[in-house]
Parts: C-alpha cells; sequence; structure tokens
C-alpha cells in the first residue's frame, strides 16, 4: 500500500541476462510439447527442458495491460535468471517419474544430478556458460507473444509443434478443458473476470460467446481462435530466424526427419541413444486417419454445426500446409 505523500512506485529495472541461449518449447495445450520436451532434450548441448508457468503467464498479463511491457520484461527476466541458475547448480530437479520434465528421462541424468555437489554462486554460473548449452523452458500458446519473447529474450529460438485441430479438440474434451477455465484450482492458467463468469485470455474478445457455450463448443472455438492468433504472429519477418515449426504427425512417424530439422536449427547433434529414446515414447508410429474421423464424429454428437465448420475449415488448412491425408 502507497503511504500517504510517498512517491509512486517507479518500474522495474531490466537485469542482464545470465545467458544468451535460450530454447522455447511452444505449442497448444495437448500438441505434443511434452514429447517434444523430451526428444529435443536429448540433442547435445540442450539443456533438460524445465517447466516454469509463470514463464508464459508474464506475456499474458503483459497481452491483457496488467503489465506494462518495462515491468512484464524486467520480471520475465529476472524469472528466467532464477531458473537458470538453479539449473545450475542441480537445485529444484524434477524426479517425479510421471512427469515429462524429470530428470531421469535425459541421456545426461548424471552428469545433471552431479551438479549439486558442485560449488555455487558465481563459479557454478561460469562453468555452466562454458558449456554453451541452451536452456529450454517449456511453454503453452506463447506464439501469439513473440514478440514480447524476442523483446525480452533478443537471441531466443523456438520450436513451435503443430498438431491436427481433430486430434486437439477431442484431446481438450478428455481433459475437459471446455470447464474448467476459471472453475478447477488445478487449472494453473490465468482467466479473466467478466460480468458472467470467468474466461482464458484467449477468449477476451468473445467472453459472451464462449460463456454461453457448452463445453464442446468452447473447445472447439478456443483452438480456433489460439490458431488464428498463431496465424497473425506468423507473419512477423522475426519469426523466419528464431522459430521452427515442426509437426506431431510428423515427429512421430518419421522422427528422425524431424531431429534432423532441430538438429540444423539448433547445431546440434543427438545422442547415440537416441533410436531408443524415440522408441520409448511411442515414435515410429502410423496416425491413422480413420482413427480420427472416429473423433471428429464424437465431437459431431454434441457441437454446434457452425463450430464443427469452423473445425473443418481449419482441419483442412492444416492438412494443406503439412501435405497430410484428409480425415472428411
Amino acid at each position: 500500500m502507497v503511504r500517504e505523500n510517498e512517491a509512486s512506485v517507479s518500474n522495474l529495472s531490466r537485469p542482464e541476462l545470465i545467458t544468451d541461449k535460450i530454447l522455447y518449447l511452444d505449442g497448444l495445450s495437448r500438441s505434443g510439447k511434452f514429447l517434444l520436451g523430451k526428444i529435443v532434450s536429448n540433442l547435445r548441448s540442450i539443456e533438460y527442458f524445465q517447466y516454469e508457468p509463470i514463464l508464459e503467464h508474464l506475456p499474458i498479463l503483459n497481452y491483457l495491460n496488467i503489465m506494462s511491457d518495462i515491468d512484464a520484461i524486467a520480471y520475465f527476466r529476472l524469472s528466467l535468471n532464477m531458473f537458470v541458475y538453479n539449473r545450475s547448480i542441480g537445485r529444484n530437479m524434477n524426479l517425479r517419474p510421471d512427469d515429462g520434465s524429470c530428470l531421469r528421462n535425459s541421456s545426461e541424468y548424471k552428469f545433471l544430478n552431479d551438479r549439486m555437489f558442485k560449488p555455487d554462486g558465481l563459479e557454478a554460473l561460469q562453468v555452466f556458460n562454458a558449456e554453451e548449452k541452451y536452456s529450454a523452458f517449456l511453454i503453452h500458446e506463447c506464439l501469439p507473444h513473440i514478440e514480447f519473447l524476442i523483446n525480452a529474450t533478443p537471441h531466443m529460438k523456438m520450436i513451435n509443434i503443430q498438431r491436427h485441430p481433430v486430434d486437439t479438440a477431442f484431446s481438450w474434451c478428455k481433459k475437459k478443458w471446455g470447464e474448467r477455465f476459471g472453475v478447477d484450482p488445478l487449472v494453473f492458467a490465468p482467466t479473466v473476470d467478466f460480468n458472467e463468469g470467468s474466461a482464458p485470455w484467449f477468449a477476451e474478445d468473445w467472453q459472451e460467446k464462449y460463456l454461453t457455450s457448452l463445453p464442446v463448443d468452447r473447445v472447439i472455438n478456443s483452438i480456433c481462435a489460439l490458431h488464428q492468433l498463431e496465424k497473425n504472429a506468423s507473419f512477423l519477418p522475426s519469426l523466419l530466424e528464431n522459430v521452427l515449426f515442426i509437426s506431431y504427425e510428423y515427429l512421430v512417424f518419421t522422427p528422425y526427419d524431424v531431429i534432423c530439422q532441430m538438429s540444423d536449427f539448433l547445431d546440434a547433434e543427438p545422442f547415440p541413444n537416441m533410436e531408443e529414446i524415440l522408441l520409448r515414447e511411442g515414435c515410429f508410429r502410423p496416425l491413422d486417419a480413420e482413427e480420427r474421423r472416429k473423433k471428429f464424429l464424437v465431437l459431431g454428437e454434441t457441437a454446434s454445426p457452425d463450430s464443427i465448420k469452423k473445425l473443418i475449415d481449419i482441419s483442412r488448412e492444416y492438412e494443406a500446409a503439412w501435405e497430410l491425408s484428409s480425415f472428411l
């Protein structure tokens, strides 16, 4: 609270980054980001990825004009520095076996684990930076905020994974993402209060429709809205050198082709056990268009005709962009 006669608080100061090598692993929820993380983190020169939700929350708060550019970027950099440093000294290591970000999935697990027994402070940071590795962070739906990320971390790289809209929508419905925003305390994502209830940030311009729709229509319209926001961002010239787009489908059934792309993009070669990792993660398997059609029919049982038309339109666009067989 500001005391009487006390001057207002100034802007946060922007700290220097303790590393320039930042890699973001981005995509819509349920698009395969954790699969991507477990694979790309087993390229040499890539730190095993971390999931720190504040790194996706701050761009959203800035997008909603809740935090200024100066303050949001300053706090983003402060948080990022803390996460990089903590990893450099082996602090807060995730060892929960069921989590995709569990460090036991790394080919360098022993090396990462041994850091906790080494000196901390500037010495640890100097050793870490001498390794010249990318610090990798998984984030959700942040391509629309790419300009924020570039302003915060100018030398960043991003891999954005995309997945067929029907599969994404079906998975969202299974996870009840049309019902949980603003209701479930275990949904750790910012929502916005409107007159009739809460809605996710990407429904800001159509909150009334969101709040009055059935869950399946909320899901489909959310995916369509995020698809359009990503499409708008994809026209930015800065994306050409900063962002690599990959498809979930190709990562699953022809993973080595995608790994070659990622290796070139990051100048990082796979570890010798990459085939073992790919088999562990269920790659080298076809994704049947007939299964996708069945999912579409299930969605169509309760979705409105307008939502289904939108889903068909973005699905056709996705299939054309990635040269995939149609499910229709």
